[in-house]
């Protein structure tokens, strides 16, 4: 029988105590792996997988007790913020966050907050939506680039802060598939009135544009009348070389 004092679900981990009495490997690990952090998680140490040890020896016990406080720490974290590290710039950016009491049960009373920085430095703040067991952000579509972010909150009279950062990768969607879907192109035609030809029948494309009798050709034309009246600078010329006319032929005796 393992037991396990209440020190080790607190920040008190050099106290857990784990005393054995006639304990057995398999017994010890079906508590580890049925130890329930939630409805769905459990908390499982890959180490244990590879134990191959003999239960009648105390280098063996002492093995065990101390990967299995090792494993409890884990508990010790009470904020946690779930995201992926890269994403695509199609795809809206969501995080989650999960809060625990000083007894690991999930809680939702508390207010999460996160501010997101860009490469820039310039940052939003925002906050999380609470349901029953824990919290979700959509940070919706950002642009290519690194961010990193902040988040808080507070359990009882204790804040909380977890810092993160990821990058969201530029999606070229027309280098992804640089060959034409001839299929695409032939329905598109079809349900807009046309019809698709390929560069083998360019001769049927010639042949079906001089047959077409939509296509005329058009003459356009513009005419543009402008009174004289408003070229002030051409009216200007014209009186002062009327004026200089009349003066000359007045001062040679022309009149």
């Amino acid at each position: 029988m393992i037991q396990i004092n209440d020190k080790c679900f607190y920040n008190e981990i050099d106290n857990c105590l784990v005393s054995y009495n006639s304990v057995s490997l398999i017994e010890a690990l079906n508590l580890l792996f049925n130890l329930q952090i939630d409805s769905n998680k459990s908390i499982i140490n890959n180490a244990f997988t590879r134990l191959t040890v003999s239960e009648d020896k105390e280098s063996s016990k002492e093995f065990f007790a101390k990967g299995f406080v090792e494993t409890l720490t884990l508990l010790k974290e009470q904020f946690k913020i779930l995201y992926k590290r890269i994403a695509p710039e199609i795809s809206p950016v969501r995080l989650k966050a999960q809060v625990y009491n000083e007894i690991y049960e999930p809680i939702t009373t508390s207010e999460v907050k996160l501010t997101l920085s860009d490469s820039t430095n310039k940052e939003l703040d925002y906050l999380f939506d609470a349901n029953n067991i824990e919290y979700n952000l959509n940070l919706g579509f950002l642009k290519p680039g690194r961010y990193t972010f902040a988040a808080s909150t507070k359990i009882g009279e204790k804040d909380f802060t977890q810092n993160g950062a990821f990058n969201i990768e530029e999606i070229n969607i027309e280098k992804q598939n640089r060959r034409a879907n001839f299929n695409l192109l032939n329905s598109i035609s079809q349900k807009t009135g046309g019809k698709l030809f390929l560069k083998e029948n360019y001769k049927e494309l010639i042949s079906t544009l001089e047959n077409n009798q939509n296509i005329k050709e058009k003459v356009h034309k513009e005419k543009n009348i402008s009174e004289i009246i408003d070229w002030k600078l051409l009216m200007i010329i014209i009186v002062v070389l009327l004026t200089l006319e009349w003066f000359l032929r007045k001062f040679w005796g022309s009149y």
